[in-house]
C-alpha cells in the first residue's frame, strides 16, 4: 500500500479499520485510482485531437477566406473565370495538402 493510501486508512475511524471490510475498501480505492489515470490519458488524447481539429479548421477557414477575397478576377470573361477557378483550386489543394503533412 502506498504512503498516501496508508495515511487515508490511518485517518479512518477505528470501527471502519477493524470491521473486516477494509481490504474491500482498499481494493475499491485502487480501482478508482486506476480508472482516474485512464480517464486522464483519455482527456489528454481528446485535447490533442481537439488541437489537431482546430488547426485543420484554421487552414480551411483561411482557404475559404482567400477564395472569397480573390480581387480582380471577376467572372465576366472566360479567361478570368479560368484564372479564378485555378486560384480556388490552388487554395483548396493547399489547405488539404497541409493536412496530410
Amino acid at each position: 500500500m502506498n504512503e498516501q493510501l496508508q495515511d487515508i486508512v490511518n485517518d479512518l475511524p477505528y470501527s471502519i479499520r477493524h470491521n473486516g471490510s477494509l481490504e474491500e475498501l482498499i481494493e475499491y480505492t485502487k480501482g478508482q485510482a486506476e480508472r482516474a489515470q485512464e480517464l486522464e490519458g483519455f482527456y489528454k488524447d481528446m485535447l490533442d485531437e481537439a488541437t489537431i481539429l482546430n488547426e485543420q479548421n484554421k487552414r480551411y477557414r483561411e482557404a475559404l477566406e482567400s477564395i472569397v477575397n480573390i480581387d480582380g478576377y471577376f467572372i465576366d470573361k472566360p479567361f478570368n473565370m479560368v484564372r479564378a477557378l485555378n486560384l480556388i483550386d490552388g487554395a483548396a489543394r493547399n489547405a488539404l495538402e497541409s493536412e496530410s503533412e
